[in-house]
This record gives structure tokens, sequence and C-alpha cells, in this order.
């Protein structure tokens, strides 16, 4: 079970429904980059699953920015050791660009697992145009 344990939250409260993609992202990414923080549940030691990683994040970052959850994708369950990181992206709603997400676990409780996720200011797949 997911146990949320606090949202930094800063920047603007809401985001216009109609905003244009590449808008979205830059007012997304200025919101985001304060990071979030969340803390699952594992029932015994070993790793936070990946749907849970992905879920937690989408959920808080949805939450801080008032915004439809966004895709969140890690690559494999994040250690449940203080300090272990796990790189992520993370995709808006209406948007195509793809922005890394850090995940790092900041300290464990028992059975839960205390992590901070910070999105990059930058987007990876950033292309330039050729015309």
């Amino acid at each position: 079970m997911a146990v949320v344990s606090g949202v930094k939250r800063g920047g603007p409260r809401s985001v216009p429904a109609a905003a244009p993609g590449p808008v979205l992202a830059a007012m997304l990414v200025l919101v985001l980059v304060a990071g979030c923080k969340g803390s699952v549940s594992v029932g015994k030691p070993g790793a936070v699953p990946t749907s849970q990683v992905e879920s937690q994040v989408a959920t808080q970052m949805a939450n801080q920015v008032r915004m439809a959850k966004p895709d969140v994708t890690c690559p494999e369950p994040l250690p449940a050791t203080i300090g272990a990181t796990l790189h992520c992206t993370l995709e808006a709603q209406g948007s195509t660009e793809i922005f890394p997400v850090t995940v790092t676990v900041t300290s464990i409780n028992g059975s839960d697992v205390h992590f901070n996720a910070q999105v990059g200011p930058n987007p990876i797949n950033a292309t330039t145009s050729t015309g």
C-alpha cells in the first residue's frame, strides 16, 4: 500500500488546460524542478516494485501541479537502500517531450521506503528541426 509522506509545493498552482504542448511542458518543468516526496510500504526489505515507484511519482507530480497524471516510466524496481537512485522518465499529458526523473531513497522506516523524485530541467528527446 502506498503512503504519501508529503509534497514540496511552490510555483504556479494551476496551469491552463488549453496550453500548447511546448508551453505546457515548460510550465511543468518550472514547477517540477522542486521535486516531490513519496513513501511506499514494501512489506519487507528488498526493493520497491517498478509500478509502485511510477505510480507514486506520477501521482505526486500531478498533485503538485494540479494537472493530469504524467506518464512515468522506470526501468526496474527501486532498491530499498538509503541513497539508492533510479533513473526514470516523465512525459506530461499533451506533450511529446520526455524529461529525466531521478528517484532517490532518503530514508527507510521499517517497511516504509521514503524517496524524493527530481525532474531534470531539459527534455532528453529534444531535437532540432531542419527546414
